[in-house]
């Protein structure tokens, strides 16, 4: 009998099904994608045999589910790596020195990310880019990607001098914030086509399979990038599971074509997301009290409550999910209000929460989209808030509340590696969880927050997405998870990746 390349037997595996409840399996049966049977290994070899499968001895390497990133950026992680990486700059100098090997993005601009002014031990300023690329626009975003420094070049390219006042425009250091910078940046990358989108989102789709992440949360998409994503699907190249959402402006736009959200098992449109306020490193990430260490502000809140209201409850009539980016507490008091009587909305990052905050989250019950890596990079956050860091990133105390989490890593702002997002979940002296709890919320949790059914586990009826480890994480101190290597990626029953 002929082998059937859509029955696949995985056998002679250690396969964690499920961590939530905790289940293995030595063996599993995939057909037409799907898991259809997990068990003894002699059972399903004699199984796929029978179905005239194609039965893959993994020799007792360690299975797991697909790791699920429930919010990422596929285009700024395209744009990412092709652009400067400017993390880890440790002056102007060094950050010069990158500079000077940057390439043009479609032939049109230079694109730089990941620098830190507390790393840098200033901010950078316009002639330090004019320095290198006197004649091209360059824009180089800093790691939160809610400020950048901008050259003369694409200070002019933009207009941005003539739409913004200096509280968002340093027209003497080239700086943008918050609105600026979304308008500065709208500006160039509007000089790339559709087709530019869809070779951005390809290559990060083979970046993030790498990594050994089967589906993401594809969030702050507009219009192009959508477009270049249907491009991606209809011509059979999207590999990746992906659920968007989109920016208030294309999400608009789906009135005219869209009466509710499209789903299907590649692709979906799942709904809306709004960013409410800023950073925490750039301080305007909007507090209930002044920043700590600049004590004349409260940094900015970027909707109005009414309005946030409003979007809100009109988007849920129509069937689509909110994602709202809250990372200041008082932010959070704000969404949460908006999302009064609401059901299975989210909020993005949910950074500061208090404890008065934790009982109404209770009520409303969001899914809270957060990122352990955060915890990693904001070595500088006491400084920002003081006595009130005890309320930055509390996952356990989240948890232990009984409210919903889902890990993500916001990607191309922390690296896509999955057992770095873990290490920082599980290794915190008083936050930290278990490595069951912090591989539910990757995996299963993560669906859930996405409002994606059969992801998450490998059970029975669930899509066979699932990655081949190095060696079992279980069996590795939290502190060396990094040590493990994806050799393999499967979706829908098929190798898509292998090291």
């Amino acid at each position: 009998m002929m082998a059937l390349n859509n029955v696949i037997g995985i056998i002679n595996g250690n396969i964690y099904t499920s961590f939530k409840p905790l289940r293995r399996s030595e063996a599993l049966l995939s057909v037409h994608g799907r898991i259809v049977q997990t068990g003894k290994n002699r059972d399903i070899e004699k199984l796929t045999k029978d179905l005239g499968g194609i039965v893959v001895d993994v020799e007792g390497k360690t299975i797991f589910p697909g790791f699920i990133d429930a919010h990422l950026h596929l285009d700024e992680i395209g744009l990412s790596l092709n652009s400067v990486n400017l993390k880890g700059c440790k002056d102007i100098e060094e950050l010069k020195e990158r500079l000077r090997k940057g390439e043009k993005i479609g032939n049109k601009f230079v694109f730089a990310f990941g620098w830190d002014q507390e790393e840098l031990g200033c901010w950078p300023s316009r002639s330090d880019l004019d320095e290198v690329f006197p004649d091209v626009p360059v824009m180089a975003a800093r790691k939160c990607m809610h400020a950048a420094v901008l050259n003369s070049v694409a200070i002019e390219t933009t207009g941005i001098g003539r739409k913004f006042g200096e509280s968002l425009f340093n027209s003497k250091l080239g700086l943008v914030f918050e609105e600026a910078f979304e308008f500065a940046r709208s500006r160039l990358l509007e000089t790339l086509t559709e087709n530019d989108y869809a070779e951005l989102i390809d290559v990060a789709q083979k970046h993030v399979i790498k990594e050994g992440i089967t589906a993401v949360g594809f969030v702050s998409v507009s219009k192009k990038p959508l477009k270049g994503l249907f491009r991606l699907y209809r011509t059979g190249k999207l590999v990746l599971r992906v659920a968007t959402y989109l920016t208030p402006k294309a999400f608009e736009g789906t009135k005219e074509t869209l009466e509710g959200p499209f789903r299907n098992d590649r692709l979906r449109i799942n709904g809306l997301k709004i960013i409410a306020d800023g950073s925490l490193g750039a301080r305007t990430a909007r507090l209930r009290e002044p920043y700590t260490d600049e004590s004349n502000t409260k940094g900015v809140l970027l909707v109005k409550k009414k309005k946030l209201r409003r979007v809100v409850l009109d988007a849920n009539e129509r069937g689509f999910q909110v994602a709202v980016h809250a990372i200041g507490d008082a932010t959070l008091d704000v969404v949460i209000e908006a999302y009064n009587g609401t059901e299975n909305n989210r909020v993005e990052h949910a950074s500061i929460v208090r404890p008065d905050q934790i009982e109404q989250l209770k009520e409303i019950n969001p899914y809270l989209v957060v990122q352990p890596s955060f915890v990693l990079s904001d070595w500088w956050a006491e400084n920002r808030l003081g006595e009130r860091k005890k309320y930055l990133y509390p996952f356990k105390t989240l948890l232990n509340a009984g409210l919903r989490l889902a890990f993500s890593t916001d990607a191309p702002i922390e690296p896509l590696n999955p057992w770095r997002t873990l290490r920082a979940a599980i290794v915190r002296e008083e936050e930290g969880i278990s490595h069951l709890q912090a591989l539910h919320l990757y995996t299963k949790s993560a669906a859930e927050s996405l409002l994606w059914n059969r992801l998450g586990s490998l059970e029975r009826g669930n899509f066979a997405d699932f990655i081949v480890l190095s060696e079992d994480p279980f069996n590795v101190q939290p502190e060396e998870l990094e040590r493990i290597s994806v050799e393999e990626t499967w979706i829908g029953g098929k190798r898509v990746f292998k090291a």
